[in-house]
């Protein structure tokens, strides 16, 4: 995909420059395969299959619609007009970085004692791979799990659809081929995955898609607030 399509676009286009029907994103579940870290105690050494909330994105000139999307959801349910809103948001995106075990703990700590803290959206990967997308799940799934009331903390994934576990014998996909998907982080908490509809994207078009994406869900739309 060119770079021209990261210009983060208006929220409304031209009369006559109206997107296809293919282009409308759409809210669905993803099917990822989580490592078998995450099995919730099962001694297998197999990974689970986990399905998480996602909203799909045809392409970055949809990013503006799944921004508001959330927003609309999350005012719709909130207790009060701050609420649904987060006070911090924090991207945290690795690409090919490694962490001692020491340095990952302390990261998970200190990412812990944010957890209840404040209003709180972390922007990761989703990946197993990724030290900062693990260690973000790793908080987040201790903070829950140790607090009675937590404060709104929600984890949004940003990857593409090649995440997407698809079964080689779903009969649905007879003639399929693709490769296996990565393993991903525990999505059972406060997850939400946000979908690019594309396979096999660069490293670098994928990290513009993430970016836009961050930049976009750190301004609310007018309306929903």
């Amino acid at each position: 995909m060119d770079e021209e399509f990261y210009t983060i676009p208006p929220t409304s286009l031209p009369h006559g420059n109206q997107p296809n029907s293919t282009e409308f994103l759409h809210t669905n579940t993803v099917s990822i395969f989580v490592d078998s870290e995450w099995n919730g105690g099962n001694s297998s050494l197999e990974g689970v299959i986990q399905h998480c909330p996602a909203i799909y994105i045809p392409t970055p000139l949809q990013i503006p619609q799944a921004v508001k999307h959330i927003y609309s959801r999350l005012a719709a349910s909130a207790d009060s007009l701050d609420h649904g809103v987060p006070e911090l948001i924090l991207s945290l995106v690795g690409t090919g970085n490694s962490f001692s075990f020491e340095n990952s703990e302390r990261l998970i700590n200190g990412l812990g004692k944010l957890f209840g803290r404040c209003s709180l959206w972390v922007i990761t990967s989703g990946e197993h791979s990724d030290p900062l997308a693990y260690a973000a799940s790793k908080a987040l799934r201790s903070a829950l799990l140790h607090r009675d009331n937590p404060e709104e903390t929600l984890m949004i994934g940003i990857n593409s659809a090649d995440i997407h576990n698809i079964s080689t014998k779903d009969p649905n996909f007879p003639l399929i081929t693709r490769k296996e998907p990565p393993h991903m982080v525990d999505a059972r908490l406060n997850t939400l995955y946000l979908v690019w509809g594309k396979n096999n994207p660069t490293e670098r078009n994928m990290m513009l898609f993430r970016a836009c994406a961050a930049i976009k869900l750190a301004i609310p739309p007018p309306g929903n607030i």
